[in-house]
């Protein structure tokens, strides 16, 4: 019983890491639209960062694998990355 409620709390949780992914990625997908000066290179990492984790050729939903729990973690780090570049942009306009 333990056994069969683990393995469907783990199948749970990376349901919520593929759902966090996708929410990231639809949430800053807007960047692409905006033209300002200066914002460019923030766009370029963050297609490059979405556009590595569409790559993936393995099974999202194989929660037993390892491979998507590390590069959900190396994506989390590129976002964050991305969001405090971001702010970094937004702060210069107001100095």
């Amino acid at each position: 019983e333990n056994y069969i409620f683990g393995k469907f709390d783990t199948f749970c949780k990376r349901l919520d890491r593929i759902v966090d992914v996708l929410n990231t990625i639809e949430s800053l997908s807007g960047l692409q639209n905006i033209r300002v000066e200066g914002l460019e290179p923030i766009v370029v990492k963050y297609r490059s960062v979405v556009d590595a984790i569409k790559k993936k050729s393995y099974d999202l939903l194989d929660h037993r694998k390892p491979d998507f729990d590390n590069d959900y973690n190396e994506f989390k780090s590129q976002i964050e990355y991305i969001q405090a570049q971001l702010q970094l942009f937004i702060d210069s306009w107001f100095r």
